[in-house]
């Protein structure tokens, strides 16, 4: 294909583009009426477009004949949908038929298949060629006969769519006037561009429709926009104003009434002719909110009004006030709607409370939940404050307070006060206000229940202080029967509301129904519950014998599962244990009508055999014949094993050498056993009937028995000993076990009791403690509390490091020159003396006694228990044990005995302390330190306390020391040694 380059295509491109801009907006907006007519008449004027600059570009005949048959399929259509849009915008769109449609495009495809077979039949074009000369190519040829019928036809459609615009544009408003001028506009920009191509008056002999069409689009689009014109359409004033079911008042910017349709007149109660001109504000002088809402400036207005009707009922409205402004923006006059939306309301009320209650009910578990929601429904939805809900009771005989109820958040406290009360009242049939709706199911409607007498409400004292005035009474009926009695109540006096009672009477008629399938839903679950979850196995069998039914306590108790047993005979079950002639008593029995009850055995799906108790019964139809027989059955092979296991149980007991009491919850004994004679001397005779109190000894707090009684009485075993007294007043000792004993509820119903005399057993544990305990003190005597700790545990003591002890070595001087002067047993008094003295300095520093050897004492500071104080503890000591001795010198110089004279050693450092062999134990210490203070006594002087360098190091802040220099020491060498004066 040869293309040749045409500046007056780009006029065309344009157009084009244009066309698909307009199409893709329409296309958006497809859910307003006539956008789909608007975006085909696009499409048409895009293709048409695009094809005929395609054509201006074709540099050969083929190409352009091509793309002017090309042409057609966008210009064929345009006629059609451009009716299409006009019919939809003038109101007529109810006449866009399928089949109006397809007759209106009947003409157009045929052009559109005329054209593609123009060479078989030359009905459109005749002699075709190409004209050159022009500023591009065209197509020329002598029109056709169908020629001339297509553009007759696309005028004609283009005439009848101008009428119906100018026929609109006559009857609409300025509002619509504007829109309307806007379609002309774009109908006449278009066709007079038309109609200048098909009589040759464009220059080049150039096709300007598809360009207007295009450029006039935009035209169309603008007004489309500005006055939505695909969302609201004009239709002619009597339709809109005399039909309309709203009302509609029209006013002008000063709010003065310029029209209004009979729907406003019979709801403001004026005639068209009364209110013409006069201002808004008069007219409407009883309603001044919709007058303000008026006058508000430009801005929309849209509100709900309630207002009264002639017959006192409320009325709602959707009221819409909206201004009406020129295309320049100025206001024109105001136009308000009244949609009347009462019954919508009223409608959508009843269908969500009878919703709500129909899905509320059904869901309730049970019967309570349901008159409860239903109760709760009723009063949210109706405005009143409490609703209440009485019940027949199960003989039929009186009404009582169902104790459900439900009540608003207002005044709370009072209708609670009130409900309360209201629960204590019951009512026979006829009195009071619940008792005149159950004798007569006829609903009742008081005005005001505290104008009321006792007799007519006898709650009315209880209302009164609730602040309680208008009630309703409904009854529930179920086939003629009264299930309940529903009240509702409300804090104001109200006249009968006609619309609101048929409307809870509607409520309590499909309440009874649901209710009704409610008490029976839970009358069969329970019964069903009842029967799976019964213990017993349950058997229904047909007249033959075979099992039609089993739950699931058969199926736990034989083994066999229900698709087993069902359609099975009972003698499956046979054990073999029975004769022939026992089951034929059974049969005969069941057969005659009666009920038969016994015990068999019976074999399990495994083999294994048990005993049932089983009852059989038989059940009969309407005629009185027999149907079924059903079957309770209960495993009674535990019992059968328990009474023999009582029986020995029972033997034991009375054989028991242990006293075994069983009591009531108070402690009243109601059984003892031949040991609890023995051991107490009381007589069955004496016990039984009295308290386990009888046998108090006084030797325990009363915490004791009140620590025993809390632990049983929460079901807990207790154990303990007891000093107990005899009948004979003798005390004894027991071991008891203190059992709650619980009934098959789970509730404890007595106690036991099995004790046993220890008397015996704790006078010898008594004799081996006391001699334990001289054992421990005999030992602590001899060695460190932790160190005999540690014996008794592992029956030894590991040596173990210290790191920082103080030794103390302690020495009479004169020991052996006054010895000779003393008797035996004297010298050891003497001994006995100062070493006790020195036992107690021991004590009240924390010291460890080692040992003493002869006359020599030696303990320690700092072991077992480590102390950071021990060398200044060790020298305290040490000073009180020379202050001892020299009071002890002075006393005994004064009486002219003999005394002795001490000299003290103290070295400190690490040591190693244990015990060593296995017989007449004792702890003992090693180490250089021990062999330190051992020179440290021994190089001393009599009435000193002499320290090593390490001791000094360690109480030099405490103590005056004096420095005596480097001393000879036994194997040790010189070494510094230190006198401790005193303290500081």
């Amino acid at each position: 294909m040869v293309w040749q380059y045409i500046p007056y295509s780009t006029l065309v491109f344009l157009a084009a583009i244009i066309s698909a801009g307009l199409m893709v907006w329409g296309y958006r907006r497809r859910p307003a009426p006539g956008a789909n007519w608007f975006t085909l008449l696009m499409f048409a004027a895009f293709s048409w477009a695009l094809c005929y600059g395609m054509e201006m570009h074709s540099a050969t005949l083929e190409a352009t004949l091509f793309w002017s048959k090309m042409q057609y399929l966008g210009g064929a259509s345009l006629a059609v949908a451009w009716l299409a849009l006009v019919l939809t915008y003038t109101g007529r769109s109810t006449w866009l038929t399928w089949r109006h449609i397809a007759l209106l495009s009947i003409i157009p495809l045929i052009s559109l298949l005329l054209a593609w077979t123009n060479e078989w039949h030359e009905l459109l074009w005749v002699d075709v060629g190409l004209e050159s000369g022009n500023a591009f190519n065209t197509l020329k040829f002598t029109p056709g006969l169908w020629y001339w019928v297509n553009i007759a036809y696309a005028y004609a459609l283009f005439v009848i769519s101008t009428l119906f615009l100018i026929e609109a544009y006559v009857h609409s408003s300025p509002l619509y006037r504007s829109q309307t001028i806007y379609l002309l506009l774009f109908s006449t920009v278009t066709w007079v561009g038309n109609i200048a191509y098909t009589f040759g008056l464009t220059p080049q002999h150039m096709n300007m429709t598809p360009v207007t069409f295009s450029f006039s689009g935009l035209i169309l689009a603008w007004g489309l926009f500005r006055y939505r014109m695909l969302d609201i359409t004009p239709v002619a004033r009597d339709i809109i104003m005399e039909n309309m079911g709203d009302g509609v008042i029209v006013l002008d910017p000063n709010n003065r009434v310029v029209d209004l349709n009979p729907a406003a007149q019979e709801i403001i109660g004026y005639s068209l002719t009364e209110v013409i001109g006069k201002p808004l504000a008069q007219v409407l002088a009883d309603w001044p909110a919709i007058s303000q809402l008026c006058e508000r400036g430009g801005e929309g207005v849209r509100t709900e009004l309630a207002l009264p009707d002639a017959d006192g009922e409320s009325r709602t409205f959707d009221l819409q006030v909206a201004p009406l402004h020129t295309k320049q923006g100025r206001l024109i006059g105001r136009l308000i709607l009244w949609h009347d939306v009462s019954e919508q309301k009223r409608t959508e009320t009843e269908m969500r409370l009878l919703l709500a209650l129909t899905q509320d009910i059904s869901t309730a578990p049970d019967l309570a939940a349901a008159l409860h929601a239903a109760l709760r429904l009723i009063v949210e939805h109706t405005g009143w404050v409490l609703g209440e809900a009485w019940l027949p009771n199960a003989a039929g005989t009186l009404l009582e307070n169902g104790q459900v109820s439900y009540y608003s958040i207002e005044n709370t406290e009072s209708l609670h006060r009130f409900v309360q009360a209201s629960r204590e009242y019951t009512f026979a049939s006829g009195s009071g206000l619940p008792g005149r709706i159950w004798a007569s199911g006829q609903p009742e409607w008081h005005h005001d229940i505290s104008a009321l007498s006792v007799h007519e409400y006898r709650r009315v004292r209880h209302a009164a202080a609730a602040g309680l005035k208008a009630t309703f009474g409904i009854p529930v009926l179920t086939g003629g029967e009264v299930m309940a009695v529903l009240v509702f109540y409300m804090t104001y006096p109200r006249p009968e509301d006609s619309r609101m009672a048929g409307l809870v009477s509607a409520v309590a008629a499909q309440l009874g129904t649901v209710l009704q399938h409610k008490q029976a839903e839970e009358t069969i679950h329970l019964q069903a519950a009842a029967l799976n979850a019964t213990a017993n196995g349950i058997v229904i069998t047909d007249r033959d014998g075979t099992i039609v039914w089993v739950n699931p306590a058969f199926t736990k108790l034989t083994g066999y599962a229900p698709e087993e047993a069902i359609g099975q005979n009972p003698r499956l079950l046979k054990s073999g244990e029975h004769t022939p002639s026992f089951y034929q008593r059974l049969w005969d029995a069941i057969l005659s009508g009666q009920t038969w009850q016994g015990e068999m055995i019976n074999r399990r799906r495994d083999g294994s055999t048990y005993v049932e108790e089983q009852t059989i019964t038989p059940v009969r139809n309407a005629e009185g014949e027999i149907t079924n027989f059903i079957a309770i059955k209960q495993d009674i092979t535990n019992r059968k094993q328990a009474e023999e296991e009582l029986r020995k149980l029972s033997r034991a007991v009375e054989q028991s050498g242990s006293s075994i009491i069983i009591t009531d919850l108070k402690g009243d004994i109601e059984f003892v056993n031949p040991a609890f004679t023995r051991v107490t001397g009381y007589s069955v005779q004496e016990a039984v009937g009295q308290n386990t109190r009888i046998l108090k000894s006084g030797k325990h707090p009363p915490e004791m028995y009140r620590e025993l009684w809390e632990t049983i009485e929460r079901g807990e075993v207790w154990r303990g000993e007891f000093i107990n007294k005899k009948k004979n007043g003798e005390f004894y000792w027991e071991s008891a076990i203190i059992s709650p004993v619980m009934d098959e509820r789970g509730k404890i119903a007595h106690y036991l009791a099995v004790k046993e005399d220890i008397t015996d057993r704790k006078l010898a544990e008594e004799a081996l403690v006391q001699e334990q305990r001289k054992t421990d003190e005999l030992m602590r005597n001899i060695l460190p509390a932790d160190a005999v700790d540690e014996l008794k545990k592992t029956g030894r003591v590991l040596p173990v490091l210290f790191e920082s002890a103080s030794i103390m070595f302690a020495d009479f001087a004169n020991f052996t020159a006054t010895a000779e002067q003393l008797g035996p047993q004297e010298l050891v008094g003497h001994l006995d003396y100062y070493f006790t003295a020195f036992d107690r300095v021991m004590e009240k520093y924390g010291l460890e006694k080692l040992k003493t050897i002869g006359d020599s004492y030696m303990c320690v500071s700092g072991l077992p228990v480590p102390s950071e104080t021990h060398a200044v503890d060790i020298v305290m000591a040490a000073l009180d044990m020379l202050d001892l001795v020299r009071l002890e010198k002075e006393r005994r110089q004064h009486d002219g005995r003999p005394y002795w004279e001490v000299r003290i050693g103290i070295s400190s450092g690490p040591v190693v302390a244990g015990i060593v062999g296995q017989k007449k134990y004792a702890y003992d210490v090693w180490g250089d330190t021990v062999v330190m203070a051992a020179r440290m006594e021994s190089s001393g002087e009599v009435g000193q306390v002499n320290i090593s360098r390490p001791t000094f190091e360690l109480v030099r802040e405490h103590f005056d020391c004096q420095y005596r220099g480097k001393i000879s020491a036994k194997h040790k060498g010189t070494v510094e040694m230190y006198f401790v004066r005193g303290r500081l």
